[in-house]
């Protein structure tokens, strides 16, 4: 008998009342394999009818299990758990079937309803829709806190939420698919599109079914003046030919998953380089474009340049064409990337920041060796250093002693506005870099601002009688950062927490000291924080015991050979 015969009579014994023998002729039809949607809902219902209500609701999860996209098998198990008096569950099971099958055809809509419908339901008696009571531009400024991913969430609540998302352009206005656990459709695109309008400014790309297409339709039909683009693969002249039309973009973004081509990079920064005010790449190798058209880079309204290179020799060249031609700098970050071993080659010149008035934030990753490679920008604020060169590079960049000549050293003078400084030499002496900062007042010049965080890496504690000198620009630091100096231990923490009356943080992960600076830091009563990673000489007795006087720690041993992580306490 065939699958088709059994399922005809099963259905006329269920028609006559007679549930047993329809199951049993249901089952045989399983048994006969590759069951349908309808047959397996039939044993559900079955089983419902029967008052078998854990086999109705062990039918039903499998008809979802084997057809994840049809609402049948939801709406039979949202059917049993309302009759097994859990209602909750069936809330779930309803929204997680939303959450999966196609937005499109009847069988969504039912489910959509019954959803909807067990929603309301189960709403306390007394709640109250804040969209229908709040005033519109209230409603607006709570629902401008989520980020876009939620707000399309919560237009899934009910019709009413949807249509009021829908109507408020300005909620559309970065359409930002950075979120995306799964490949976004183009009709979801033109929804946006259609809902924002003319507000849609900003776009982060990522995850798409058709990417030209989606470019094309944001560039057309939206005021496009912010694209990043993350996890869209490679991107050639297609990418070009769609920017070309983007006569409003200000910002640039590339990140990990996308990689743009050097051809179109150059032709990207021909045509859109007159307005980028923000520049951004994720680790790329255009070593090609920047060896050969470093005269072609002209970005005269650039604020913000960010990049990491894969392979690059001259980045001095680079460097100094950007400091040139590009006035409006803000920020700069470049970085080599550190998989590649480096080499030293040395800059032409000195790279003079004096016509970039505007640069606050500097971090440069590159194959430092002196500090006279660099004249530092007066505006600077936030400064971050550090080489790809050798270990103990740092004797030679902090140079010391009589034959040093009055520009050896950082010059810090000439960042009379820095307030935070990150310095990563491999083997400097520390006392070095805190004899760089011992004056506030040079003579002939501004007075000088005072630190409000230092963090060294790598460095070393060399037996200076006072290595950790916090006066002058130091004086007044709140954040101090020692990190990965194996020689820093017990007898110049209270040196640190005696000159640092203003310190909140500390973080000296790396270092050998053990639970007599933990107790010393705690008894000092300024400190709020410590971090403490890697810093074997330190007993639990002593983090638990300084967790208990209120010190926030953070301890954990990092596993270099493994790669990953392991929580001590």
């Amino acid at each position: 008998m065939s699958v088709e015969s059994l399922q005809r009579q099963g259905r006329a014994a269920y028609d006559k009342g007679d549930f047993a023998k329809a199951l049993e002729y249901y089952n045989r039809a399983v048994g006969r394999g590759n069951p349908s949607t309808k047959l397996l809902d039939s044993v559900a219902a079955t089983h419902y009818r029967l008052g078998a209500l854990e086999a109705a609701l062990a039918a039903a999860k499998k008809t979802i299990q084997t057809y994840r996209e049809d609402a049948t098998g939801y709406l039979r198990a949202g059917q049993v758990l309302l009759k097994m008096d859990k209602a909750s569950t069936a809330l779930e099971i309803y929204a997680y079937g939303l959450r999966t099958i196609k937005h499109v055809g009847v069988g969504f809509e039912k489910l959509k309803k019954a959803h909807d419908e067990l929603q309301e339901e189960l709403a306390p008696k007394k709640s109250i829709d804040p969209l229908t009571v709040l005033p519109r531009e209230l409603a607006i400024d709570v629902l401008e806190y989520l980020n876009f991913r939620q707000r399309i969430a919560i237009s899934r609540v009910s019709k009413g939420w949807k249509n009021f998302i829908k109507s408020e352009p300005t909620l559309w206005a970065h359409l930002d698919l950075s979120a995306a656990r799964k490949k976004v459709r183009t009709s979801f695109i033109s929804t946006a599109i259609n809902a924002g309008r003319s507000k849609i400014t900003k776009a982060t790309l990522s995850q798409l079914y058709d990417f030209d297409k989606v470019l094309d339709a944001l560039v057309k039909h939206c005021p496009l003046e912010s694209l990043t683009l993350a996890k869209t693969g490679f991107q050639g002249q297609n990418l070009v030919d769609r920017l070309k039309k983007a006569t409003m973009l200000k910002e640039f973004v590339c990140m990990s998953g996308t990689e743009v081509s050097s051809k179109a990079l150059e032709s990207i920064l021909n045509c859109r380089g007159s307005t980028l005010e923000v520049l951004r790449f994720a680790p790329v190798e255009p070593r090609s474009f920047f060896d050969k058209n470093v005269d072609a880079l002209r970005l005269p309204l650039l604020t913000t340049f960010d990049f990491e290179i894969a392979e690059m020799y001259n980045h001095w060249e680079l460097l100094q064409h950007l400091v040139d031609h590009s006035p409006a700098l803000q920020s700069l970050r470049l970085h080599a990337n550190k998989n590649v071993s480096a080499r030293y080659v040395a800059p032409k010149a000195p790279i003079s920041f004096h016509n970039c008035t505007s640069l606050t934030h500097l971090d440069l990753y590159m194959p430092l060796l002196s500090s006279t490679n660099l004249t530092l920008p007066s505006s600077l604020r936030v400064l971050k250093l550090a080489t790809t060169l050798g270990s103990r590079i740092g004797e030679l960049f902090f140079q010391q002693g009589e034959q040093s000549s009055p520009h050896d050293g950082l010059r810090m003078q000439d960042a009379p506005h820095l307030e935070e400084l990150h310095l990563e030499m491999t083997g400097a002496p520390i006392h070095h870099i805190t004899t760089q900062l011992d004056t506030v007042n040079p003579t002939g010049k501004e007075p000088l601002s005072k630190l409000k965080a230092l963090y060294i890496h790598h460095s070393v504690v060399d037996g200076a009688a006072d290595p950790f000198d916090l006066h002058g620009r130091l004086s007044e630091l709140k954040e101090l950062g020692i990190t990965d100096c194996q020689n820093l231990e017990d007898e110049y923490i209270d040196n640190v927490l005696e000159q640092g009356k203003n310190l909140e943080f500390l973080d000296l992960r790396g270092s050998a000291i053990t639970g007599v600076s933990v107790k010393s830091i705690v008894q000092s009563g300024h400190v709020k924080k410590l971090v403490a990673n890697d810093c074997s000489k330190i007993g639990r007795d002593a983090i638990d015991w300084a967790r208990k006087q209120g010190l926030q720690i953070e301890f954990k041993t990092t596993s270099y050979e493994t790669g990953g992580k392991k929580i001590r306490y």
